[in-house]
């Protein structure tokens, strides 16, 4: 009854805790589908984005699979010093909200009407020093240390697990001390995201930690007569 209507979608190109994708050429497909016609697809690739491209088969995310904008955190994968992110747009909407500003000699095409300088240009430099080969080897490097990371953990009885080329590990919830010492994100599950900078020991000693706290809960469940079940 609303099919009428312009439809705005969020493709999450990696959710936060499981790092789940969506497939933002199979969105608009659905949509036209159904009779609606104007669609926008904004596709949330704040970490993965980076890499995608490297990935295979390569996540429907970008311009040629029909999304309309990306963002990409440069902080998350690209090691940036500041938290800060950018927005990648078609043409035809970023003169939507051009403004031509006198007083500067130049068109602003920021929706506040100011944005840091000095976020472009560490962004540049991330890519300029890293080169695309550089981007390819470094996500593989986490990768090979994430799939390792549910390696272990299973090896260890911790029931872990990560969708495909996936720089993040899910596993049962930690318990507090865990939690709080090693800063595990936890909801329904915990999770461990490999970035940069995350080395094999860091990851070893992690696990280490998990599996002799559940050691010692299970030594003190069967000395008061019952079962630990984690």
């Amino acid at each position: 009854s609303r099919r009428h209507r312009p439809a705005v979608v969020v493709a999450n190109i990696g959710t936060t805790m499981k790092e789940g994708k969506d497939d933002a050429r199979r969105i608009r497909a659905v949509l036209r589908d159904i009779g609606i016609n104007g669609v926008y697809v904004h596709s949330d690739a704040a970490f993965c984005g980076p890499y995608a491209p490297f990935l295979n088969p390569k996540p429907a995310f970008d311009f040629a699979d029909g999304a309309d904008s990306i963002t990409i955190s440069e902080h998350k994968f690209l090691d940036s010093p500041m938290p800060c992110g950018v927005v990648l747009t078609r043409k035809q909407h970023v003169e939507r909200i051009m403004r031509t500003i006198d007083y500067i000699g130049s068109s602003d095409t920021s929706l506040s009407g100011s944005r840091n300088a000095h976020t472009p240009i560490v962004l540049w430099y991330a890519i300029r020093s890293l080169g695309i080969g550089g981007i390819k080897q470094t996500f593989r490097q986490c990768e090979q240390l994430a799939a390792h990371a549910a390696e272990e953990l299973n090896a260890h009885g911790v029931r872990a697990w990560r969708n495909p080329d996936a720089l993040t590990v899910v596993f049962p919830p930690v318990e507090e001390c865990i939690k709080t010492k090693w800063q595990i994100a936890t909801q329904d599950v915990s999770h461990l995201v490999v970035t940069p900078g995350t080395t094999r020991h860091q990851i070893d000693a992690l696990i280490e930690a998990m599996t002799t706290r559940r050691l010692r809960l299970e030594e003190a469940d069967i000395r008061d007569g019952c079962v630990w079940r984690g």
